[in-house]
């Protein structure tokens, strides 16, 4: 948390429950490496998944810089901070009605669509000529200084503030320019790319006479997959299934736990 929020602010933690996130897919991936060993082998495994080891992964980006640069790497805001540098690099900009996340990078990543961007810029008069004197193929971080960002930033944030988070992604999309919208829930729920899909999904109801948008499965395969089928079971709806249909008690034995209070 230390590296997440405004540099003027307390820490921020993220809402969703990462650490449970990452130890489940860490969980399925060593799951995957145990099943496969035991295909070649014949011999199983026992696997331990720690959720707080999972969650040291993620911090790859900031561990290393006290090691190589004898700094600690701090909350910056909406974009990052260069320890060895100490130029601001943002990677979040407002836009007409919300936010896009872009970081103006070079090299064989991000130099293409940086060209492509001055080129958009140019064409509605927000270009300049130190923007199209830079060599974005050799725009390197290491030694950015602060007043070449400043002119970056400058006409990059007019450009982003006159359009809106769908009209830059699709200038992405087609240019090739790294740049993405910050989704709402509801930008979520409209999103082109999920309705293709058929991800969400709608089930019934019927204690509530309604049928709930739900997400559906994260994944699909030619040999069937997993789906979501049907809602969430009610506190003691499936007794008799489980008891009866699977355990084999008899209905005797289901009514005496019902009257006893134990189910």
């Amino acid at each position: 948390m230390s590296t997440c929020g405004d540099p003027d602010r307390p820490p921020l933690r993220v809402s969703f429950p990462l650490a449970y996130l990452h130890a489940g897919a860490e969980g399925a991936a060593a799951a995957l490496f145990a099943h496969y060993h035991r295909e070649l082998t014949g011999e199983g495994q026992w696997v331990d998944v720690s959720a707080q080891q999972c969650l040291v992964w993620l911090l790859l980006d900031a561990r290393p810089f006290w090691d190589v640069n004898g700094k600690v790497v701090r909350r910056s805001g909406a974009g990052r901070l260069r320890p060895t540098t100490g130029v601001f690099i943002r990677g979040t900009w407002p836009c007409r009605d919300g936010y896009v996340a872009f970081m103006a990078s070079g090299g064989a990543a991000g130099a293409p669509g940086m060209k492509a961007l001055v080129r958009l810029m140019e064409s509605e008069g927000l270009g300049s000529e130190q923007l199209r004197d830079i060599d974005w193929d050799r725009f390197d971080f290491a030694s950015l200084t602060e007043e070449v960002m400043e002119m970056v930033a400058e006409p990059l944030g007019q450009f982003f503030k006159a359009r809106s988070k769908a009209e830059l992604f699709e200038m992405a999309l087609a240019d090739g320019i790294m740049l993405y919208p910050v989704s709402t829930p509801a930008d979520v729920l409209s999103s082109a790319q999920l309705s293709f899909r058929r991800f969400w999904v709608h089930l019934e109801h019927p204690e509530l006479g309604a049928s709930l948008l739900y997400p559906g499965a994260f994944v699909k395969s030619s040999g069937g997959g997993c789906a979501i089928r049907r809602r969430a079971p009610l506190i003691g709806e499936n007794n008799r299934d489980i008891y009866v249909g699977e355990m084999g008690m008899s209905e005797q034995d289901l009514q005496g736990l019902r009257r006893n209070g134990v189910i």
